[in-house]
């Protein structure tokens, strides 16, 4: 590499640790819902870490994902804590509140600064792991020019910065992972037992950060037994040697798996029969819909990274086992399972921006000598080369507008705000005192030990001879997906139907679309008022836009 080139990679490669960072960090409040929950699963990481730090135990007592997340967000709230020691902002750890969780994505967050910087916490391990990521591609493919382009493509993609903003366990996985996969890679190109050991210890870090990326064994096994020319007794003892390492990063991050066993053992099943027994809304053909997800997330990691994992192997060999066979192996696992989510495939879909910058360098040097030299002496790179790595950046830069665009309240937030004024409005007060409310998930907090309201997962779980109620609260997060997928759940939708087409009041309370949001279109979130005593709620704080039952049906859930 000339020295212009060299300059013009690292001004790059900066640039892109530098954009990944300020959009990881750019909104963590995205949709303005403070102090209430907005991810369903934040409650998971933050509530653990208070009980560990408020009991001084290091015992998680929660087991549905393993303890090594956990264990990074105590050390982290601690020193926050400290930090607020200092200012005056803390006098005691009890003043570290967890979260009251109603339903899914219902909550109060008991304190926001803390929720704040384990949100924090995510999106540094979010932007750390581009760095991994162009170590991993420079290590396959020895030239740091189109190692540029995975880093790049993981630096702005909207489906990791969107999971980069929540107190979540996937973006820390995935960053265990790929050192994983990158210490692999460069154990077999450097012939390097002490990088083979790395990668064993990150694979266990990364099962320790959620169960099923115990997956990488496979690779770390491979790479055991392919890095080096040696005899097969010596690559068996490397085997075994990397299997006790992977179980001891293991153990020493999650030690409360084994040793309260019998207590770990339940959550684990819990998570297990979720999987097996489904997820409403979000069951069917897994294998179909990650990879519709993936091309709607960046087509090039379809039409560039498929065919670079086959250029990969073909070029590589051995050095490629680890990328290779944890693409597969993570792909059949998730594919096979009825249940989907878009953080499952996140793996899958790194790696192949791995395998897309190894696909653009093939496809570079398969170019005419005239085409790849032309302008290189000028520009001090050649223009070929640039573009190759430009192109596939496109669906991620026409993202960026909406990404960057200003805060904006969710819906769910903006009826929040409602609920919220009405309870501070004696007038209004007065008749919600008065009411029965029922609220499914992903609407409001409303406190059951102030209000008479009933919370359920969706209100098909009412029961049919149940009490009257006034007012019922609809979350889209919830019956979109029934919407979206009318000929599965055609029941569901006439329930929904029913409550949209009775008479009385509707208030529609919607964002913008904004693609950090959790459930994304807004967040909207339907107020019904069936009987006179709801509709007078109504109308002594009016809010939000009215929507007539027949404007509904006939968009037919217009989010």
């Amino acid at each position: 590499m000339n020295a212009p080139a060299a300059k013009t990679f690292r001004i790059v490669l900066a640039l892109s640790v530098a954009s990944g960072l300020f959009l990881r960090i750019w909104r963590l409040d995205f949709g303005q819902e403070l102090p209430y929950l907005a991810h369903t699963d934040e409650p998971c990481r933050y509530n653990t870490a208070v009980h560990m730090i408020r009991s001084s135990t290091p015992n998680p007592g929660f087991f549905r994902y393993p303890s090594l997340p956990m264990y990074i967000d105590a050390c982290a709230m601690y020193a926050g804590y400290l930090a607020g020691r200092v200012t005056g902002s803390f006098d005691s750890v009890e003043d570290l509140r967890p979260i009251r969780g109603l339903e899914m994505s219902v909550g109060l967050v008991g304190t926001p600064s803390m929720l704040l910087l384990g949100r924090a916490v995510t999106a540094l391990f979010g932007v750390l792991s581009v760095l991994l990521l162009y170590w991993l591609a420079r290590e396959l493919t020895q030239n740091a020019g189109f190692a540029l382009l995975p880093a790049l493509l993981l630096a702005l993609d909207p489906g990791h910065i969107r999971l980069s903003h929540y107190m979540t366990v996937d973006v820390i996985a995935v960053f265990f992972a790929l050192g994983c996969v990158a210490a692999a890679t460069a154990a077999v190109s450097r012939s390097s037992r002490r990088l083979l050991r790395l990668s064993a210890a990150l694979g266990g870090l990364a099962t320790s950060s959620k169960y099923n990326y115990g997956a990488l064994a496979v690779a770390v096994g491979l790479t055991a037994l392919l890095y080096a020319r040696s005899r097969w007794g010596q690559r068996v003892r490397d085997l075994l040697v990397c299997g006790g390492v992977f179980a001891l990063a293991f153990a020493a991050t999650s030690p409360f798996v084994l040793i309260d066993f019998e207590h770990a053992s339940t959550g684990i099943m819990a998570e297990i029969r979720h999987y097996a027994t489904g997820h409403l809304g979000v069951t069917g053909n897994s294998f179909a819909w990650y990879i519709g997800f993936i091309w709607r997330d960046n087509p090039a990691l379809l039409l560039l990274g498929v065919p670079g994992l086959l250029a990969v192997w073909r070029r590589y060999g051995s050095r490629s086992a680890a990328l290779l066979s944890t693409a597969l192996v993570f792909f059949l696992l998730m594919g096979v399972q009825s249940v989907h989510f878009a953080r499952n495939i996140l793996p899958v879909m790194v790696l192949l921006m791995a395998a897309a910058g190894t696909m653009a360098e093939t496809l570079y040097r398969r170019l005419p000598k005239p085409v790849r030299t032309w302008g290189a002496r000028r520009l001090g790179f050649p223009p070929a080369a640039g573009l190759l790595v430009l192109l596939p950046l496109v669906p991620a830069l026409l993202a960026m507008p909406s990404l960057l665009q200003a805060p904006s309240p969710s819906g769910k937030a903006k009826a929040q705000a409602w609920f919220d004024r009405a309870a501070a409005s004696p007038p209004a007060r007065e008749i919600l005192e008065g009411l029965r409310i029922a609220a499914e998930s992903y609407t409001v907090y409303l406190d059951p030990d102030r209000w008479d309201v009933d919370y359920c997962r969706t209100i098909i779980d009412m029961e049919e001879d149940g009490p009257p109620y006034d007012v019922v609260i609809l979350g889209a997060g919830m019956y979109q997906r029934f919407y979206q997928d009318p000929d599965v759940y055609s029941e569901e939708i006439e329930v929904y139907d029913s409550y949209f087409e009775a008479p009385g009041g509707h208030l529609v309370f919607r964002g913008r679309d904004d693609p950090l949001d959790f459930r994304q279109a807004g967040g909207r979130v339907d107020v019904l008022f069936l009987t006179p005593r709801g509709r007078a709620l109504m109308d002594a704080l009016p809010r939000g836009r009215s929507l007539s039952s027949s404007s509904f049906m006939q968009s037919r859930c217009p989010i």
